[in-house]
């Protein structure tokens, strides 16, 4: 299990583009159960996240993919972020947002970010609305919303349950240390992302629902299917609770 994130977008995502207004625009009393999927780093969040929307079908926001696309190329954040910070936040050849530059001037410099969240959080926001809006069209029963700071952000009321990845922190080191891809990250780096994240122990606690990556892919991936199962017939008995009113 591996959960890909680096350094300077935890820095930037500070608050992961979520509104804490909850108003979603779809008022049916059958409108999909949101469930807010959070973990630190190393636990396998990511790996849980592929499970839900590719393995169980059950469509996924994904808060630093949504971020990535408006810092790409032609997307909706670079036009405004350029004219903000200069062409120094700019790579020349993709002309996409240079995270680690960009990272560089807004990172202890409190005025700065408060700039950049007032440009880039709108446009999640708008993505996130957007996506509850077309899922819901759609009939879908549950959305997951991936959200990696969703607790210390105190974002757990945008959601209507929370679903923590979780693993020892022995494993954790093991895992985010072994990584093949991309940098290879310090245990000084991984040391300085674990303490802007709240305590494993603290987010159990906290959870509706705890996956514990410890065990098998496979072992794992049926507790994830008894949980939406469990999503599905409590909104059902809901549907029904409302209709008989």
């Amino acid at each position: 299990y591996y959960c890909r994130r680096k350094e300077e977008d935890i820095i930037i995502m500070s608050r992961d583009g979520v509104s804490l207004d909850d108003d979603d625009g779809v008022n049916d009393d059958k409108k999909p159960y949101k469930l807010g999927l959070t973990g630190s780093i190393g636990t396998g969040k990511s790996t849980v996240a592929k499970m839900l929307e590719r393995t169980l079908g059950v469509p996924t926001y994904d808060a630093d993919k949504v971020v990535h696309e408006l810092y790409g190329e032609n997307g909706s954040a670079v036009a405004p972020l350029r004219a903000l910070f200069g062409e120094d936040v700019i790579d020349s050849k993709t002309d996409a947002v240079d995270r680690k530059r960009l990272g560089e001037k807004v990172v202890g410099h409190p005025d700065e970010m408060a700039k950049l969240e007032a440009i880039v959080h709108p446009l999640v926001e708008e993505k996130r609305k957007q996506f509850i809006e077309d899922f819901s069209k759609k009939t879908a029963d549950v959305l997951v919303f991936d959200v990696p700071l969703l607790f210390e952000k105190r974002l757990e009321s945008t959601v209507d349950g929370v679903l923590v990845v979780s693993c020892s922190l022995e494993t954790q080191r093991e895992r985010v240390m072994s990584r093949t891809e991309g940098a290879k990250m310090s245990v000084e780096k991984f040391e300085k992302i674990r303490e802007m994240q709240m305590a494993d122990e603290e987010k159990r606690k906290r959870a509706t629902w705890v996956i514990d990556t410890e065990k098998t892919m496979e072992e794992t991936e049926r507790e994830i299917e008894r949980i939406v199962e469990e999503i599905r017939s409590q909104r059902e008995k809901r549907i029904e609770e409302v209709t008989k009113e």
